[in-house]
């Protein structure tokens, strides 16, 4: 899967709309918001790949942590495009299977701020309208990665955030694992 159908995919998730070549015959409108955001984000992360300079993102507001307790943060974040930018490191490490000439393959790349899209994570409202559902691992103190997924089928991304040095989180990968 490509890094752009993989964004489609995920597109499609998100609006209900078939956004992916192979979904040709519900295509969504070339100007849909998430369907844009979804190609800039593909285009940076080739820009990013190929050496194209990532400007420094504009000054973000100080924002208070919206909570130091990972379950909480989360249901903000998701909620608050404002917070999500705030709250990502950016060059976000971006990663997505790809077809390989054997087998699928995992592609990395960094998508700089200013072309990322918005929003990064799902909102609550989204996902019950796409069938999305969270797991969250909690595995490491320092670190949570929570999945969007669909059930029964091979839709998921991976979002790891890892906890900074004053309590508060920080999303710093975004994995895109869907087939």
């Amino acid at each position: 899967m490509t890094t752009l159908h993989s964004l489609c995919f995920l597109a499609a998730l998100l609006t209900g709309v078939a956004a992916c070549a192979s979904e040709a015959p519900r295509a969504a409108p070339a100007d849909s918001p998430v369907v844009v955001e979804t190609a800039r984000l593909a285009v940076a992360a080739s820009s990013a790949a190929a050496g194209a300079a990532t400007p420094p993102p504009a000054d973000l507001p100080a924002l208070p942590c919206p909570s130091p307790k990972f379950a909480g943060f989360l249901a903000v974040f998701a909620e608050r495009p404002d917070l999500q930018r705030r709250f990502t490191r950016f060059p976000l490490a971006y990663a997505a299977v790809e077809d390989g000439p054997d087998e699928p393959v995992t592609v990395e790349r960094p998508v700089p701020a200013d072309s990322a899209p918005e929003p990064l994570f799902p909102s609550a409202e989204a996902r019950a309208r796409s069938g999305l559902e969270v797991e969250v691992d909690s595995a490491r103190a320092e670190r949570r990665v929570a999945s969007v997924f669909k059930p029964d089928t091979d839709a998921r991304i991976e979002y790891t955030f890892e906890r900074q040095a004053d309590g508060c989180w920080l999303l710093t990968r975004y994995d895109d694992q869907s087939l």
